[in-house]
């Protein structure tokens, strides 16, 4: 996958220096991108059918509890 990600590299590692990995390459914070945004992607989905299940238009911290807790 080669798409433009929203999520910035840079972020992710900084998150991973903070956790103690020394290096990461481009292409690794680049494709952690991608797949982070895809698993974004998918569980907000899932949490929105549950909203419309409920009738509700607002994904709730419950929603995405659940939604989490099933991926697992």
């Amino acid at each position: 996958m080669t798409t433009k990600t929203v999520i910035p590299t840079s972020k992710i590692v900084k998150i991973m220096k903070e956790n103690g990995i020394e290096r990461v390459s481009k292409d690794t914070a680049k494709y952690l991108s991608e797949i982070l945004e895809e698993y974004l992607l998918k569980i907000t989905k899932e949490a929105n059918e549950l909203c419309k299940y409920a009738k509700r238009k607002t994904i709730s911290v419950e929603d995405m509890q659940t939604v989490v807790k099933k991926t697992e």
